[in-house]
Parts: C-alpha cells; structure tokens; sequence
C-alpha cells in the first residue's frame, strides 16, 4: 500500500537515518513509498500456521550497499 501525503510527511519529519551500519554512506537517504508488513506465524502442531501479528513497517534502503533498514511504522507516524 502506498503512503499518503500526510503519511510520507509525517515519516520524513520522524525518520532520522545518519549513516549505514554496513559501509557508513552518510548520504542523503530515502525511504521507500510503500508500506510492508512483517507478519509472525504460530508454528506449534495444534495450528494451521496462521498469521498471528501484523507489524507495518517503513524501509529505508541504501543506495550504496543495498542494507535494508526497517522502522515500525505506527511509532514514526504517531510521533510529534
């Protein structure tokens, strides 16, 4: 799903990434314009594996290296 404008606001007000954690680019970087979701399955024998929890998430990928960098997204929006 897309951000809306508000949303892609409200994100790069809240979103601080200063340097890569792998090659230490300290560019400019960007988050992507889509929203993702981590999702936690409950893998015991009594299940179906079913999806339990959905996390929203915001990524921020570095131009240099590819290091993908994930931010909950419910926190980077309801900030400020």
């Amino acid at each position: 799903m897309r951000f809306t404008e508000e949303q892609k606001s409200k994100i790069s007000a809240n979103l601080k990434i200063s340097l890569c954690p792998n090659c230490n680019y300290k560019g400019k970087r960007f988050f992507e314009d889509t929203q993702y979701q981590l999702t936690s399955f409950d893998t015991s024998l009594t299940s179906i594996s079913m999806p339990k929890v959905y996390l929203p998430i915001v990524a921020s990928v570095c131009p240099i290296c590819s290091y993908v960098m994930l931010f909950a997204l419910a926190d980077l929006c309801n900030k400020g």
